[in-house]
């Protein structure tokens, strides 16, 4: 898997992984790129005023070629979340799902104490690996999300996924 970046100016970034398959026979491939807002909120070392909500991403659009959400931040402003569909050969093959939760510590299975939310940091996890169900949110809202992709790749072939993060008030002509 190589990942490579390239920024258009400060503001927007995109990047491409690239996946290949040395293998003689067709694999099943789960990724997930992550976008997360770092969690000041919770640990008292809040640097933005009190008064400040906490950091969001939210899906603002699902197609078969690609999904969107919007990053909000009291301070850096909105930022468009934009997951490509996967493509081997240049042929998409698989269109991708954003999956939400909130950047908190899941205290109950580290302490035994009570989660402040139901969607904790490891909820990807429980859900992709351990097949956990209701781990994500159904909102399609949270301060962590990951673009899911699930693809076969074909013995000795490449599946590229194309992402792209900018601020929401540049204009460009792809998403």
């Amino acid at each position: 898997v190589s990942v490579e970046y390239a920024k258009e100016n400060p503001t927007d970034l995109c990047v491409r992984i690239t996946a290949q398959n040395i293998s003689c026979d067709e694999k099943t491939l789960h990724l997930l790129p992550t976008l997360w807002f770092r969690n000041s909120w919770r640990w008292g070392i809040r640097t933005e005023p009190k008064d400040a909500p906490i950091p969001s991403i939210k899906e603002v659009e699902a197609n078969d070629k690609y999904c969107a959400a919007v990053a909000s931040h009291y301070d850096m402003g909105e930022y468009d979340f934009v997951a490509s569909t996967a493509e081997i050969e240049g042929l998409p093959v698989a269109p991708t799902e954003l999956w939400f939760t909130e950047n908190e510590t899941n205290m109950e299975n580290l302490y035994g104490q009570p989660n402040p939310t139901p969607y904790v940091k490891d909820a990807f996890n429980r859900k992709l690996v351990k097949g956990e169900e209701g781990r994500t949110n159904p909102e399609k809202q949270g301060s962590k999300c990951a673009a899911y992709y699930k693809i076969s790749v074909p013995a000795t072939a490449s599946a590229v996924v194309r992402l792209r993060l900018r601020k929401r008030d540049e204009k460009s002509s792809q998403p």
